[in-house]
């Protein structure tokens, strides 16, 4: 779990640094949310959610990063809050959604190995 959680802290970091240096920092955020979406969705898809739990406060981590540094990354404003509080509901609908669906798939496929 601990690599899991060094490899998305890794490309969560890199989408935000990427996504500024070419001013697109809405969209490097809303990409951060499709990873969400999709690791949620493969995660409790296979019923596992310790590295969801994981991933919830790797973002925390990475939410106040992203809010306190002024120098490093712009993405928000010091007075700044509609923006934060927008971002952090973008990335907990994806993980709900993707969760959502994970487990629909994972009752799905569990319901016709039953039939078998």
């Amino acid at each position: 779990m601990l690599i899991f959680l060094w490899i998305f802290m890794t490309a969560v970091f890199g989408i935000v640094y990427l996504f500024q240096l070419i001013h697109l920092n809405l969209i490097g955020l809303e990409l951060i949310a499709l990873l969400i979406l999709y690791i949620s969705f493969r995660q409790s898809k296979q019923n596992a959610y310790g590295p969801i739990w994981g991933m919830d406060i790797v973002m925390a981590f990475v939410m106040s990063i992203l809010y306190y540094s002024h120098r490093t990354f712009t993405y928000i404003s010091p007075n700044d809050t509609e923006k934060l509080i927008l971002v952090i509901m973008s990335f907990v609908l994806s993980q709900i959604f993707g969760m959502f669906w994970g487990r629909q798939f994972y009752k799905h496929q569990h319901q016709q190995e039953n039939k078998k």
